[in-house]
């Protein structure tokens, strides 16, 4: 992972943290189904689903992306899956291939496409396959397919109000969408004109990294660091209990402590080939987790809705969050909302003093609760 942030990170001005699941997706798809962490009757495989989210495409999402993937297609081009795909080819292609990782530029895109007819059954099928049952058997017409130790991974991104606006009730309380961990960004640290080419001697370094860590198979031990897990999980789902929305975030929170597992066997493996867990690499996978956590409980929290009215006021909120002092006729035309519809999302969000207008002026200001000031 080191050596993947260095050759990275100098070739976009995308958000630091981008490169870090990157790379761990990267990695995930180069080991595939060959190690695995007992648990239980199941194994737990290190496939990740990841999200990177930015408002717009000055955040280098898909460039990011394309960094890592372009490593992957030189070393291991059979371990990435086609972008679209019917649950019937699907089934085929796991019948004969059972490892590998979706790739797409759009998740917005492609919750809107799981909703047409040809789609039909995909979401349902993807859901069952990431825990990676031993077998999975599945009955298109009058064949029988068999499905054997699949190790799936997905890499996307979208823009906030893409996702927010697609999101369903069902995606998240059938478990679908807690399956993947989520990134937003809001804020650039850097900004680079012209991208500089990669690094020649990073790159094949990191190629010849990777083929050599797709021949590592076996089990991963855990030895003498259990209890430090435990005593992480215990503290991480009683966090659940306190939160407000805990019904919407309860199978989020359960992913994660697996997740948690999941970033240690690659952070272990990436460092030094080690199937043995240290106490270092699991403070790191918890680390990741918790940021993780923070992130989606306020997406869960503050940004998700499910009916149109609320959906406006979490985005008229969220824009005068992100500018404060705006213009009411800026507002207006940032909202993509008529002057009448965007009057009662206003008054609603004065009533509970969430904004509050500045006085001798047209100007309206977010009010954080918790700061006490504006």
């Amino acid at each position: 992972m080191e050596l993947y942030r260095k050759y990275a990170e100098p070739l976009t001005d995308a958000p630091l943290g981008y490169h870090e699941l990157v790379g761990l997706s990267i990695l995930s798809a180069t080991l595939g189904n060959n190690v695995y962490l007992p648990f239980g009757r199941m194994r737990i495989y290190p496939n990740i689903w990841t999200v990177l989210i930015a408002p717009s495409s000055l955040f280098r999402k898909t460039t990011s992306i394309n960094i890592g993937i372009q490593l992957l297609r030189d070393v291991r081009p059979d371990a990435i899956f086609p972008n679209e795909i019917t649950p019937e080819a699907l089934t085929d292609l796991l019948a004969s291939k059972a490892q590998g990782i979706f790739v797409w530029s759009e998740f917005a895109g492609f919750l809107s496409a799981l909703e047409k007819n040809y789609m039909f059954g995909i979401k349902e099928l993807l859901t069952d396959l990431y825990d990676a049952p031993p077998v999975y058997i599945r009955k298109i017409r009058s064949e029988t397919k068999k499905i054997e130790d699949p190790c799936i991974s997905i890499l996307t991104a979208t823009t906030m109000d893409w996702f927010l606006d697609k999101i369903k009730e069902g995606d998240i309380r059938g478990g679908f969408l807690a399956r993947f961990v989520y990134l937003p960004a809001k804020a650039k640290t850097k900004w680079i004109a012209f991208p500089p080419s990669p690094n020649k001697a990073k790159e094949e370094a990191l190629k010849l990294r990777l083929k050599q860590l797709s021949t590592i198979k076996g089990e991963v031990k855990f030895n003498n660091v259990e209890d430090k897990y435990k005593h992480w999980l215990k503290k991480h789902e009683s966090k659940l209990e306190t939160q407000t929305n805990n019904q919407n975030l309860a199978g989020f929170y359960t992913r994660l402590g697996i997740y948690a597992l999941k970033f240690a066997i690659l952070y272990q493996i990436g460092a030094n080939n080690s199937l043995v867990i240290t106490n270092e690499v699991l403070d790191q996978a918890t680390q990741l987790v918790d940021h993780l956590k923070m992130n989606i409980t306020k997406i869960l929290t503050n940004e998700v809705a499910f009916n149109q009215n609320m959906k406006n006021k979490n985005r008229i909120l969220r824009i005068i969050k992100d500018n404060p002092g705006i213009e009411y006729r800026k507002l207006l035309q940032n909202s993509n909302l008529y002057a009448r519809d965007l009057r009662p999302v206003l008054d609603t969000l004065l009533a509970e003093e969430s904004v509050r207008i500045e006085k001798n002026s047209s100007k309206l200001k977010y009010f954080d609760n918790e700061k006490n000031r504006c």
